[in-house]
Formats: structure tokens, C-alpha cells, sequence
């Protein structure tokens, strides 16, 4: 005989009963119509729970993230500052938008000051742990309540946006007690600093910038009315007659005029280097003289012959090339040049000689023609 056995649970009074159905049996049987088996009776136990597993499926993952918010004290005075702490743990493969604020965290509750969140890794580098802290103030006496803050949240391969709020807290703002039993006493005047030298330095500067600027107008004043110049640049210490004379003729040696055929450059600068010289050293006007003017003022001078004759020859020679055209030979344009290096080295003045003042100060064009020709 074959035996088909079909099974019903029914639930009814808190007693769940098995049902059977057979073709034949005794009424003794044991699949006697409602009979009751413990291990029915378990699971009847563990529905509720099988339920409650399945419903709360798609919010498991908000587990994961753990966000808490924090006050130093929930009781402050008018004026007090406390921090607020935020933290946030998560796992690694979660990514967490910060929650950001303005100038106030409620109406009357105002934030002076945040630090930037700050990462640590946790329990193996399996979780990360986010803080921030956050300087709140108010100046508004009363009870505040903050609200939870929200913070979203990703996972990664997954786009939805998921979100864990911090619990409410409250906040207790206080004024301070006055004792109106006392009588009001005045407000106290505000108290002196004293001056520092660093306050002291601008005005110190700006009056030592004033004075500077009266001394330049004053001045450049007097230097208006006297017709002066301004500033009077330095002037090198001049060298002694003999050495420029003796460095002006060097360098016209190297000069090469008269080999390139300038003949009468030559001789006009080499008896110009010569007056120069003669001029500051025995005082005769030899710039503005002709040849036999300055002869015969150096026979004043008391100047050796032999240097005088060969001064002669030069000037001589010099204006026969300027004004006759004349071509010396390379022979006489050496010795001219020759002749006037030794007269300068003859006649110059010794460190250890004693400087002579001349008996006269001046020679001008009369006295020298008045004067006997040699």
C-alpha cells in the first residue's frame, strides 16, 4: 500500500498544528488529525524572528558607519566658548561628505572657530576614524536645542547615497546673576598702556623726514641766491705739471700721426702739452704767446741754455709745419719730441727743491716786448 501524506500548517490560538491527510488509519494513529509536535512548535517560535532578519536587510549597511556629536558642557554663560566634536568611524571602503557649517550652528548658538577634520586608521587599518572640532559661543541666554547632523555617505562600486544622523543635543545658555542689593557703582575709565619705542618709531621717522625736508629747502635756497650749483662733484687731486706733460707726450709717441702723414696734428698737439707746461710751471702766459714771446719770457726765468735752445728748435720747427707747410723728416719729428721730454725732465721742479715764488707774477705781452731781444 502506498502512503501520500500531505502536510498543512496552521497557525490559530498561539498553537500551531500539523495537518495530515492519509487515505486509511486508526483513529489511534499517530497522524491523527491536530496533533501537536515539538519540533513544530520551534519553528512556529522562530517566524517572528525569520521576519524581522528579512525586513531589516536593506538597512544592515547603515550599520557600518557609526557618526557621534559631542559638547563640552550643555550649561555655559552668556560669552563662554565650548568645542563641539564630531567624529565619524567607517570602513575603508566608505567615503564620507563631511557635513560643512557657516557662522552659526542654530539661531543664536555662533561659530569663532574649526579645526580641519582630522583621519585615524582603527582596529588594524580595518576602520577609519574622522574628527573635527568646532568653537561655538552665544551671547543670547537661553535653551538651544541642536538638531542631528546628517552625514552621507558612499560606497564603493555602489552609487547610492546613503546617510547616518548624530544625536540631538541641547544647550543651556545662562546670563550672570546680578546682585541688585548693591548700589550701581560708575564704569571705570578705560586703562593706559604705556607707549612702546615700536609705536613710538613712525613718528619719531615721519618728524626726522620733516626736518631733512626744511634743510633741503633751506639749501637749496642759499645755493639759489649765492648762484651756486647745487652739488659740486669731487674732483680728483690734479697731478704736477711735469708728469701730465710727460704722460701726454708718451701716449702722442703711440699716437703714429706724422708716420700717417698728419704732420701738423703732430707738432700742434706736442707744443700744446709743452705750453700746458710752461704756463704752470714758470707762470708765463704760453697758450695765448708766439714762439719768441715765450722765449723770452722763460730767459726771465732763468732756464739752463742748453734746455732753452732745444725748446727753440721745437717750437721753430712747429711753425714752419702749421703755417709753411713744411714736411720735416721722420729724423726731426723724433727729435722734436725727443727735446721736449728733456726740457720737461731739466726744468721740472724736485720734490726736494724748495718751491720759488717768481718775482713777477704775471708777464703779459708789453712787458715781453718792451724787453731787450737777446
Amino acid at each position: 500500500m502506498t502512503l501520500h501524506t500531505n502536510f498543512h500548517i496552521a497557525a490559530s490560538d498561539n498553537t500551531l498544528h500539523l495537518k495530515t491527510g492519509r487515505p486509511s488509519g486508526r483513529k489511534g494513529s499517530p497522524f491523527h488529525h491536530g496533533m501537536q509536535f515539538p519540533l513544530i512548535r520551534r519553528i512556529r517560535n522562530m517566524v517572528p524572528a525569520l521576519w524581522l532578519i528579512l525586513l531589516a536587510g536593506p538597512y544592515a549597511t547603515a550599520q557600518d558607519v557609526e557618526v557621534h556629536a559631542g559638547l563640552d558642557t550643555n550649561e555655559i554663560l552668556i560669552g563662554d566658548q565650548i568645542s563641539l566634536h564630531l567624529r565619524a568611524t567607517a570602513p575603508k571602503d566608505v567615503t564620507i561628505s563631511w557635513p560643512l557649517f557657516h557662522d552659526t550652528l542654530v539661531r543664536g548658538i555662533e561659530i569663532i572657530g574649526r579645526s580641519n577634520p582630522d583621519t585615524v586608521e582603527t582596529k588594524k587599518d580595518i576602520n577609519t576614524v574622522l574628527s573635527q572640532e568646532i568653537q561655538i559661543t552665544s551671547f543670547d541666554s537661553g535653551h538651544y536645542s541642536l538638531p542631528s547632523i546628517p552625514f552621507y555617505y558612499t560606497r564603493n562600486g555602489d552609487t547610492s547615497i546613503y546617510t547616518a544622523h548624530s544625536e540631538p543635543l541641547s544647550l543651556y545658555v545662562n546670563t550672570v546673576e546680578i546682585d541688585t542689593a548693591q548700589a550701581i557703582r560708575p564704569i571705570k575709565p578705560p586703562l593706559h598702556a604705556p607707549v612702546t619705542f615700536r609705536e613710538m618709531l613712525p613718528w619719531i621717522l615721519a618728524a626726522l623726514g620733516i626736518i631733512f625736508l626744511g634743510w633741503l629747502i633751506y639749501y637749496i635756497i642759499q645755493k639759489k641766491k649765492k648762484q651756486k650749483p647745487l652739488f659740486v662733484a669731487r674732483h680728483k687731486p690734479k697731478l704736477p705739471p711735469h708728469v701730465r706733460a710727460l704722460e701726454g707726450l708718451e701716449k702722442l709717441r703711440y699716437k703714429k700721426l706724422w708716420q700717417n702723414g698728419k704732420y701738423k696734428e703732430y707738432h700742434t698737439e706736442m707744443t700744446g702739452f709743452v705750453r700746458d707746461y710752461i704756463e704752470e710751471r714758470f707762470d708765463v702766459q704760453a697758450v695765448e704767446m708766439t714762439t719768441d714771446e715765450i722765449i723770452r719770457g722763460l730767459k726771465t726765468r732763468d732756464v739752463h741754455p742748453e734746455a732753452l735752445d732745444k725748446i727753440t728748435q721745437v717750437f721753430q720747427l712747429a711753425d714752419l709745419v702749421k703755417f709753411a707747410r713744411e714736411k720735416p723728416l721722420p729724423l726731426e719729428n723724433d727729435i722734436s719730441l725727443n727735446h721736449c721730454i728733456d726740457f720737461v725732465k731739466e726744468t721740472m721742479r724736485r720734490e726736494a727743491d724748495t718751491p720759488e715764488e717768481p718775482e713777477h707774477k704775471e708777464v703779459n705781452e708789453k712787458q715781453l716786448k718792451e724787453a731787450p731781444h737777446a
